[in-house]
């Protein structure tokens, strides 16, 4: 629309009415063409907003079944901060879950549950900030994601377990399988310093522990295939012991871990392809023991414990290296394991079926004693 405005200096009076009906009409315009605008932007955001719930609430009703499930706990509220062999510093958590993205990715005919426990922040010392993270991903797809807070102080995985019972999709048959890893620092025999810098009062140790593992299997449900203890000193005893009936087999370092996390890239891949969850286990242990081969000069201990063979002799064992437990200090408990083959109960052509160890001696220091061979198992002393 032309709009012609003329300026007639001789009449000023009859200008500046013409003047002010431009304005007017312009601004009437604006104010159309403004809510017309707005308009389209409240009907773009309802579309989008229809359609995204509409597609979930179609993903939820007609989930396809999986072959396996995965389930993810990465503790990051404490100190995880180390150094590459060229100096660049990296958290030890944040990796792990990179890597853990990267699993729920290729998990083509799985899930994959991630949660990351973040150090828990107030506002105004009161109401809790919602810092952890889970991450859900179906068949290799983010289709779920929020923010939550921990929900008990006595118990483990409490708002984990939920989220994943009510996330969690059928299995395609009986045999499909499930996958637990944790990831974090040494879980404590017994709770006398806090675990979590910003939850001190959070009790947490290895019966604590394996109960909140067990709360992620319903009740009468099979255990677990694997579970996977990515945290230093805890391929021991009474921890294999305590875990056994809730999973067939465990992947753990009986010794200092330093930090440097178990691989789990691999998993998807051979899951994927229908391998065995022994030939997972053991596929993982060797890559994580290459990997830090590379470049530590400290002793390098992984095992990968079957538990249907060391139930056999695992509770009579438990039962002596507790009694062993109570005789220690409170700083020997806080030290890093030892061989139990040191111990004088333990035996090692007795108590070695059923582990198959990744060993590497350090540069310095002590030696394994029995002619070269590591039991697999780490004890305090």
């Amino acid at each position: 629309m032309k709009i012609t405005l003329w300026i007639n200096f001789l009449n000023p009076g009859k200008n500046c009415l013409r003047l002010c009906m431009f304005i007017k009409n312009m601004h009437k315009r604006f104010n159309a063409l403004n809510k017309f605008m707005r308009n389209c932007w409240i009907l773009i955001g309802l579309f989008l907003i229809v359609s995204c719930r509409s597609s979930e609430k179609l993903y939820k009703n007609h989930p396809s079944p999986v072959d396996y499930s995965i389930i993810y706990v990465i503790h990051g509220d404490s100190n995880y901060l180390y150094h590459t062999i060229h100096g660049k510093p990296k958290q030890a958590d944040l990796h792990a879950m990179k890597e853990a993205r990267y699993v729920g990715r290729h998990a083509r005919h799985g899930e994959v549950f991630i949660f990351h426990q973040n150090p828990e922040h107030k506002i105004l010392w009161i109401f809790p900030r919602k810092d952890r993270k889970f991450l859900y991903y179906r068949n290799g797809r983010l289709v779920h994601q929020k923010r939550y807070s921990p929900h008990s102080n006595k118990k483990a995985f409490v708002t984990e377990a939920k989220l994943y019972h009510k996330y969690t999709q059928r299995a395609k048959s009986a045999s499909a399988r499930k996958i637990f890893i944790y990831m974090g620092h040494e879980v404590p025999i017994r709770f006398d310093y806090p675990y979590n810098f910003s939850r001190p009062k959070a009790r947490f140790n290895t019966d604590i522990f394996v109960r909140g593992v067990k709360s992620f299997l319903p009740s009468g449900a099979p255990p677990f295939d694997l579970t996977v203890i990515s945290t230093c000193n805890n391929g021991t005893p009474l921890m294999v012991h305590k875990l056994s009936p809730y999973t067939h087999y465990i992947l753990a370092s009986p010794q200092n871990l330093h930090l440097s996390y178990i691989n789990t890239k691999v998993m998807a891949s051979m899951l994927n392809k229908g391998k065995s969850t022994r030939q997972i286990a053991d596929t993982m242990a060797a890559r994580t023991y290459k990997r830090l081969s590379g470049f530590l000069e400290t002793a390098i201990t992984l095992s990968v414990y079957n538990t249907s063979r060391t139930k056999k002799y695992l509770p009579a064992l438990a039962q002596k290296y507790h009694s062993h437990l109570k005789k220690l200090s409170e700083k020997e408990l806080l030290d890093d394991n030892q061989d139990c083959a040191s111990l004088s109960f333990f035996h090692l052509p007795n108590h070695h079926p059923g582990v198959k160890t990744w060993y590497k001696s350090p540069v310095f220091g002590q030696k394994v004693r029995h002619h070269g061979q590591y039991s697999g198992w780490g004890c305090k002393n």
